[in-house]
């Protein structure tokens, strides 16, 4: 089968989104056998649309011990 564009206009043709992402990540071994780890996340996207636009801020911590 061939691509032969899309089956009819969308609404979202003219939609120009602009998209923003950061991470920041620590890592810390304070023993031989401990890590420790963390990290934050922001990602945020604009759009010329309504009802497109998005925020997500997000944060985690693990541990592992080896044995």
């Amino acid at each position: 089968r061939g691509f032969r564009g899309a089956v009819a206009a969308s609404p979202l043709d003219n939609r120009v989104d602009t998209q923003h992402s950061a991470t920041l990540t620590l890592e810390w071994q304070p023993l031989r056998d401990l890590a420790v780890n963390a990290s934050l996340q922001s990602d945020t996207r604009t759009s010329n649309l309504p009802g497109y636009d998005y925020a997500s801020k997000m944060a985690g911590v693990s541990a592992q011990f080896a044995f």
